[in-house]
């Protein structure tokens, strides 16, 4: 379909037509601001502070996201922050229920004190038979299983005591 000059004039025509009377149309008749058509005010300026309240629904997604791990594990009896709450390096976050760590300490106090006592028993030992060994009444036990060799102990004034067997 092609167009001839005389067509395309006479419809920008009626386009530039259209375009004037729908500004006009929209203009107030006067043209004044403070029309009642208008629903304009006018303020006077004044220094202060410009506020603007904004409320929107969303989710925040945070930038860096961290993850808090313990080495301990256990029931949490205890949870003194909330999600969201801004804590401190070394505050507490989580009370973790202690039965088993209080179990497992009396244990090795137990345990430490029963070693004192085998310490203290042993050393008693100790001290009684290094008494009787400067008094001569117990001999310090070497045992060599050498057969044999019963002549050079007589010779060096060893006492003998068994086949092949010398207590010192």
């Amino acid at each position: 379909m092609t167009f001839t000059k005389k067509q395309i004039t006479i419809s920008v025509f009626f386009l530039i037509l259209f375009a004037i009377v729908i500004i006009f149309s929209t203009r107030s008749s006067s043209g004044n601001i403070n029309d009642s058509n208008n629903k304009l005010k006018e303020f006077t300026v004044q220094r202060g502070t410009f506020r603007v309240m904004v409320s929107a629904n969303g989710t925040i997604i945070p930038i860096d996201r961290v993850e808090i791990k313990s080495k301990a594990s256990g029931l949490v009896e205890e949870l003194p922050v909330e999600q969201g709450d801004f804590i401190r390096m070394g505050d507490l976050i989580a009370r973790l229920d202690q039965k088993d760590e209080r179990a497992a300490v009396s244990q090795a106090r137990a345990d430490y004190d029963i070693a004192l006592a085998e310490l203290k028993n042993a050393e008693r030992e100790f001290a009684r038979r290094k008494k009787l060994f400067g008094e001569n009444l117990i001999y310090r036990p070497l045992s060599l299983p050498i057969p044999g060799l019963r002549p050079f102990y007589k010779a060096s004034g060893i006492p003998f005591r068994g086949p092949g067997l010398i207590h010192l």
